[in-house]
């Protein structure tokens, strides 16, 4: 390359780029494929030629996280001589689609100082042609990230006039789309829309979707480039009982109108985003029993491009999700949307599961931006009661805390109080934490341990007069409460308060159901246990007697069985 006062040239080139390098340099996606280009620059520094392409060859998302789409090869191109600047692109090797773009458009260069201008009276001219499913458009796929979107889309927009006056024709038509929040689980189908260049101004309209119980949305709005400044933006939905939240945990159906304007707080620079709902219903669910804990493990895979597990490839991106959720993030193209969503919750949504069934009522406020909402409001209980060891709680207190989660999540928290008056207390049961694992607790007026509230729920008396069997039952109870207990706490305080040396609560698993078991050792050969599951057959009574050092006789009856008994032989190395 050389670049003096009177003359420039230049010739450069790339070849063979891995395209992953781009993430690992933080200065993209990441993707597979590889990239080659090259710029000639000639002529005079003030008025110079100059010609680019870019290809980009088998370019698809990687990674655990990543959509399934075809990969694509690109091809760009950009020439510029007597002042003009004429553009290409395309995305081919994408069978049945076609996707492409050209443009001519003025353009002064000075290289000495460094000037790039676009002059606001020279004459434009594009096309843009689309025919294709947009799942299969990996440019589509990069910008939703874990969302996905599909339908068919085709149609030709023109762009003519001027820099500061440009006019727009033609019209595009999305057909029987379909739309997947991964955040939320939202699912829009059936989506209709046409789009048209109408002089200055890009117009939506017709816009049209529905879930799969009945809601709908529906919207129009309009882009305009008049003036040569910042775009004006109008757009305008509404929804009608539709379908927000369908987890597993809950679902939700709102209705209301969402709009998008510019901001006037600078002057229409950045975008408004403005939200006046309300939730028609919601129910979310407590499960029954709670997940095992599992430890994490730092795992290095290779070849995971060539995997086709489909439940390994949904856990690792749930890990691709929890790395990138405490990564640093990049500047976007959201940063600078503005949220003002005001959402009125006038009752009849339910909080049901483990003993709970109440109804919240409040508002909820969502502020900041759209990649740092920050929420606000107050959600309240109406009424409701906590059904726990046949006795009735009612709930003193009761919110819903809605906390935003780094990478556009939602978790819904738990902060509720049960009081009934029982034996000689005032018991109250206290849940509190993240909606699919609560931490549930046993307090009481005046206090007391919580192995002794929980047997004057049970027994109306205290832990001192309470029978073996209604221990074995108080234990139960304890894993009913709670959906997993480890050894100590009420277990605990149990063991100690019987004279026990082992007492297990066990939750159970996918091949055995929870139950009991108790023992102690009458002498240091002698130990004497019992088994209690939940069902009226799996009780049984164990026996254990070691006859010499390194000999057991284990014998087993129980209700489903005349006996077993077996000869245990044991070293250790």
């Amino acid at each position: 390359a050389r670049l003096s006062a009177s003359a420039v040239a230049a010739d450069l080139a790339l070849t063979g780029l891995p395209l992953r390098l781009l993430q690992r340099l933080d200065l993209g996606p990441r993707l597979g494929g590889t990239a080659e280009a090259r710029l000639t620059l000639s002529g005079r520094p003030d008025n110079p030629d100059g010609r680019a392409t870019l290809t980009m060859t088998g370019v698809a998302p990687t990674g655990p996280s990543a959509p399934d789409v075809p990969p694509a090869d690109i091809a760009a191109e950009a020439r510029l001589a007597n002042g003009q600047l004429a553009l290409e692109a395309a995305l081919t090797r994408l069978q049945g689609a076609q996707f492409q773009a050209s443009a001519t458009l003025p353009m002064q260069v000075n290289l000495t100082q460094g000037q790039f201008l676009l002059p606001p009276s020279g004459a434009v001219k594009g096309t843009l042609t689309i025919a294709a499913d947009l799942r299969r458009l990996v440019f589509v796929a990069l910008a939703l990230g874990e969302d996905r979107v599909e339908g068919n889309v085709e149609g030709t927009l023109d762009l003519a006039g001027t820099i500061a006056n440009p006019v727009l024709s033609g019209q595009a038509s999305l057909r029987q789309g379909r739309y997947i929040n991964d955040a939320t689980g939202a699912t829009l189908q059936n989506i209709n829309l046409d789009i048209a260049g109408e002089g200055q101004s890009l117009v939506l309209r017709d816009v049209k979707a529905n879930d799969s119980e009945g809601g709908r949305l529906t919207g129009a709005g309009r882009i305009s480039f008049a003036g040569g400044g910042t775009p004006e933006v109008d757009v305008k939905l509404t929804l009608q009982r539709l379908r927000l939240i369908n987890r597993e945990e809950g679902t939700a159906v709102g209705s209301g109108e969402l709009t998008l304007t510019n901001d006037p707080r600078n002057g229409g620079d950045s975008l408004l985003f403005t939200g006046r709902t309300r939730i028609d219903q919601a129910d979310i669910r407590i499960p029954d029993t709670l997940p095992p804990s599992v430890t994490s493990l730092d795992v290095r895979e290779i070849n995971i491009d060539a995997r086709t597990n489909i439940g390994e490839r949904a856990k690792q991106r749930q890990i691709a999700r929890q790395k990138a959720a405490t990564a640093p993030r990049a500047p976007g193209l959201m940063d600078g949307l503005r949220l003002d969503l005001i959402t009125e919750i006038p009752g009849q949504v339910y909080v049901r599961g483990r003993g709970l069934d109440a109804e919240f009522r409040g508002t909820v406020r969502v502020t900041g931006t759209a990649t740092a909402p920050v929420i606000s409001g107050d959600v309240s209980v109406v009424r409701g009661v906590f059904n726990f060891a046949g006795q009735r709680f009612n709930l003193d207190r009761g919110n819903i805390n809605l906390i935003p989660s780094e990478g556009g999540g939602l978790e819904i928290a738990l902060d509720i109080l049960a009081v009934a008056n029982v034996a000689d207390i005032e018991a109250q049961i206290a849940i509190a934490g993240e909606v699919l694992e609560p931490q549930i607790t046993l307090n009481s007026s005046p206090s007391l341990p919580q192995d002794e509230i929980l047997s004057r729920i049970l027994f109306g008396t205290n832990t001192g007069s309470l029978t073996a069997g209604q221990a074995a039952r108080l234990a139960q109870s304890a894993l009913e409460l709670t959906g997993k207990i480890s050894s100590g706490g009420v277990v605990d305080d149990l063991r100690q308060s019987f004279g026990l040396d082992t007492l297990e609560v066990d939750a159970g698993d996918g091949n055995s159901g929870a139950g009991v078991r108790a023992g102690r050792y009458i002498n240091d050969k002698l130990f004497i246990g019992v088994n209690q599951g939940l069902g009226a057959e799996s009780s049984a009574v164990v026996v254990e007697y070691r006859f010499l050092k390194n000999v057991t006789i284990e014998s087993r009856i129980g209700a489903a069985s005349a006996g077993d008994i077996g000869i245990v032989y044991e070293r250790r190395y």
